[in-house]
């Protein structure tokens, strides 16, 4: 029987910016904005990270996989069918909508399937159910570099006491932001991180957890909440506070349902 599975199509791109022609997921590696939100969660500001995107970079920077949700699948991650065991690997699987990777689980036996979500795919509730609870429970959301239109992501936020936007860009849901900011992620976390003084180190930490084995080698970038009042206020006011970038400040009225 011939290989039916479904592949990601590549698509020819006419033309590039020389400063990341030949990058590849492989080859990504993760950003100021990856290494500032794990120093934050080992600070115990953060308590939880959702993101959109399927490189891994969360994953190989350090942040816990129990305080990670990878809401529309990575391309390196395989999870057993039956027992939810995953095992994250050093290259593109190619598949999406959970098809069989051809491979077996380590744990159970039972067969691997890539875990990237086609359009029509639901998000898993082992990734959405948490992110739920997390974000209900969150005085403060953080956007980051997020068009927030793509939902049932984009609705995160929402869910929360106050959000806050950090985006060159406008999205949908600017006017019922509590902060704007417009500029680099990189730069804003990384002055936040001065302000509130935390270190920001490399990781070598291992990440792999009781269901989640990481066979991809951590090199030496979504939403995320952060719970509790002083948590909430010691970041505010590191944001407010911010001098080295553009910011804007927009206090406006919730838009009518």
């Amino acid at each position: 029987e011939g290989d039916k599975r479904k592949k990601r199509k590549k698509n020819k791109i006419e033309s590039v910016d020389t400063s990341i022609a030949g990058a590849s997921f492989e080859t990504a590696e993760p950003t100021k904005t990856h290494l500032a939100l794990v120093a934050l969660q080992k600070a115990g500001k953060l308590s939880f990270c959702a993101t959109q995107n399927v490189d891994r970079l969360h994953i190989t920077s350090g942040m816990p996989r129990d305080r990670l949700a990878i809401l529309h699948g990575c391309v390196f991650t395989e999870q057993c069918e039956t027992c939810d065991y995953e095992v994250v690997h050093d290259r593109d699987l190619g598949g999406v909508s959970f098809q069989s990777t051809g491979n077996l689980c380590p744990r159970c036996g039972d067969n691997m399937r890539d875990t990237v979500l086609d359009w029509n795919d639901g998000i898993q509730d082992q990734e959405w159910e948490p992110s739920v609870s997390e974000f209900k429970n969150a005085d403060l959301a953080l956007c980051l570099g997020t068009s927030l239109r793509i939902t049932p992501a984009a609705d995160l936020p929402l869910m929360s006491k106050k959000f806050v936007i950090i985006n060159l860009q406008q999205t949908p849901l600017d006017d019922r932001a509590a902060l704007i900011i417009r500029a680099n992620v990189d730069d804003v976390l990384t002055t936040l991180l001065s302000d509130l003084g935390i270190s920001m180190r490399q990781t070598t930490t291992d990440t792999s957890s009781n269901n989640t084995h990481v066979l991809a080698t951590p090199h030496t970038s979504l939403s995320l909440s952060i719970s509790s009042s002083q948590r909430k206020k010691d970041v505010v006011a590191a944001i407010e506070t911010t001098t080295s970038v553009d910011t804007t400040t927009t206090k406006k009225k919730r838009r009518r349902s």
